[in-house]
């Protein structure tokens, strides 16, 4: 913040140019399984070759926790929780509609997920 002050800039004109979403949506997926991390990473492996098949999809290279993947009508990311047997799943769009695209899209990979508690995402699609 001294930086910003000291160059005449403000927090405010820094991010005066980013983009806010059309869409936005977070899932919690519960991990119903013992060695949680040990699952939970192979999720986030599993997901990545999945998108990595999806030429619409774009892996993120800088993942630092988790997978984050553009889908050309906005991105999603799944991580695992350091301390909770759960799985946050978030989803932006640019366009109208489009979150429930990119769950639609999603749903045959996390229901091939045997210990991963998907309600939430089918509660979602039905709305």
């Amino acid at each position: 913040m001294v930086k910003l002050k000291q160059s005449g800039s403000s927090l405010e004109k820094l991010t005066a140019e980013l983009k806010t979403p059309v869409e936005a949506e977070e899932i919690r997926f519960g991990i119903e399984t013992e060695n949680f991390k040990q699952y939970g990473n192979r999720v986030i492996y599993e997901l990545e070759q999945f998108a990595g098949k999806n030429e619409c999809y774009t892996v993120a290279d800088d993942n630092h926790e988790g997978i984050r993947v553009s889908t050309g009508q906005g991105w999603f990311l799944l991580r695992l929780s350091v301390h909770d047997s759960i799985m946050p799943f978030n989803v932006e769009s640019s366009v109208v509609g489009g979150v429930q695209t990119i769950l639609k899209q999603l749903k045959p990979f996390f229901e091939g997920c045997e210990f991963l508690d998907i309600t939430p995402l089918l509660e979602k699609i039905k709305k």
